[in-house]
């Protein structure tokens, strides 16, 4: 099993943020979208913090206010997790690329999955994103605490690196383990790693990341 990347996402507090940073994974979640529980209400102190990535999530915003965010929260990705057209991408990557942030910015692209057929959106935005996030298909954006059939992923076939993510749990691990995907490049945990919304257990959070780097170490010896 290759290298895998953990993003910890819908983080709201700034100390339990600190404690998931201490657990060396890769990438933290902040959610901009009002209608979220775990959605970002006041200035969090994220831009100094070193050694992972600051992902904003975003549902159907505008270019103003996702600009906005990644300058005040010095973003490192902006995740696309509502029902933007590609022609949106398309101006929101150039509008990013004016930022004087001074480092690339990358776009990725959640798609909501259910059966095969959901696939197919892949195709209007394979060459203008940088990853696609798998989600479930629920009633809510994202963030609805169960997985779809991972049976599934063989019919990912685009180029674009993608993470999987939708109700992982711990007890997942082992299945995580087994699925043998070349575009597979990390895992997104949420609901299930939280002992209230928007408030992650580190230990659980560490738990899962020293399994998931261990089986790696393993496999590569």
């Amino acid at each position: 099993m290759k290298a895998l990347k953990l993003k910890v996402c819908g983080l709201k507090y700034d100390d339990n943020i600190e404690q998931i940073t201490n657990c060396h994974v890769d990438y933290i979640g902040l959610i901009f979208y009002g209608k979220s529980k775990r959605f970002v209400e006041n200035k969090l102190k994220t831009q100094s913090i070193k050694n992972l990535k600051r992902v904003g999530v975003f549902v159907n915003a505008t270019v103003d206010y996702i600009c906005e965010n990644i300058l005040k929260y010095n973003l490192d990705v902006v995740q696309l997790h509502g029902q933007e057209k590609a022609d949106e991408v398309i101006k929101l990557r150039s509008e990013i690329l004016k930022l004087s942030t001074y480092k690339f910015i990358e776009i990725w692209k959640a798609l909501s999955i259910q059966n095969k057929s959901d696939f197919k959106n892949a195709e209007n935005y394979e060459h203008i994103i940088d990853k696609f996030l798998l989600d479930t298909k629920g009633k809510h954006p994202g963030g609805n605490g169960y997985h779809f059939n991972w049976k599934l992923l063989k019919e990912y076939t685009f180029s674009p690196p993608f993470f999987l993510s939708g109700g992982i749990s711990i007890r997942d691990i082992e299945s995580i383990q087994k699925i043998n995907h070349s575009k597979l490049f990390g895992i997104d945990i949420n609901s299930q790693f939280e002992t209230q919304a928007g408030l992650k257990d580190p230990e659980l959070v560490n738990k899962f990341n020293k399994i998931i780097k261990n089986h790696e170490e393993e496999e590569t010896i």
